[in-house]
């Protein structure tokens, strides 16, 4: 075992004495990535015969997430905390979809059905968005998104997550049908993998009928289950983890918490001086934390 697996090791058992989730496994990546695609798992050595793989994602999302936090509490390492796992889930999820026999995730650049509808992330995505535009974009474009996202939450305000749907409200990270925040896009469109894009664009175009059939739970299943097991688990686990180390923790509508994000030079410092900035863009009540 290198020096990076003995410190993941004692991050996850030192997570798993204070109560913050399920027991971290023994068993290595490769059974549980067999457990997450339906196969059977071989159990540890001393394990009895019994799946081993659930709470995997969660322990050791939740150790990269605290060896990336190091006892620190600043906007540096909450960002690093949140790079990391976003790694990991995506390192998962790659290895996971070489071993789904019989599925191709139709999902690619340029193909963008499912953008239109209300995303949902943590507080801590948000931030992530939000430094990431203010580093990397131009004044220009900077400009020009904050623009699309007002009119975004104009049009949406009020409304409904179905309704958002069956209205096609664009997401306006979208930049010539490609999402323009891919590297640090949340962890709800990271789950996002369909198999059959004919289906992806008749939800999109036939969304009244298609918002019914969900209601009836008649909609065809062409969404992978296995990325949103991996990529909640590693949101929980990153929630977990910085909440724990004194972050403020909410859920959010995307659209909304990037343009405040982007209009207050200020907020993020608000944000991580433990003020609650974030509220005009909360989805449902204030979350507790422990």
């Amino acid at each position: 075992m290198n020096r990076k697996d003995r410190r993941r090791q004692k991050a996850a058992t030192q997570a798993r004495g204070s109560g913050a989730g399920p027991p971290a496994p023994t068993f290595g990546a490769d059974d549980a990535l067999a457990m997450l695609t339906g196969r059977v798992a071989r159990p540890a050595p001393g394990e009895p015969e019994q799946p081993m793989a659930k709470g995997f994602v969660f322990s050791m999302a939740l150790a990269e997430a605290v060896i990336a936090l190091d006892g620190r509490r600043d906007l540096a390492v909450a960002l690093k905390a949140v790079a990391a796992v976003y790694a990991f889930a995506e390192g998962l999820w790659t290895s996971a979809k070489a071993r789904i026999a019989g599925k191709k995730i139709a999902c690619a650049k340029g193909c963008s059905w499912c953008c239109h509808q209300q995303v949902s992330l943590i507080s801590y995505e948000a931030v992530a968005i939000v430094e990431h535009i203010r580093k990397t974009w131009s004044d220009e474009r900077r400009s020009a998104l904050i623009r699309r996202l007002g009119e975004r939450v104009a049009a949406g305000s009020g409304l409904e997550a179905d309704q958002i749907r069956m209205r096609r409200l664009r997401c306006p990270f979208l930049e010539d049908g490609a999402c323009s925040i891919y590297a640090v896009r949340p962890f709800r469109c990271r789950g996002y993998n369909s198999i059959d894009e004919d289906v992806c664009r008749w939800i999109y175009e036939q969304a009244e009928e298609a918002v019914d059939k969900r209601k009836a739970n008649a909609l065809p299943l062409v969404f992978d289950g296995e990325a949103p097991r991996i990529f909640d688990d590693a949101q929980h686990a990153l929630a977990t983890a910085l909440s724990r180390g004194g972050f403020l923790f909410d859920h959010l509508e995307l659209t909304r918490s990037v343009l405040m994000g982007l209009e207050d030079e200020a907020l993020l410092a608000r944000w991580l001086a433990g003020e609650d900035v974030f509220a005009p863009a909360r989805i449902g009540d204030k979350p507790e934390t422990k």
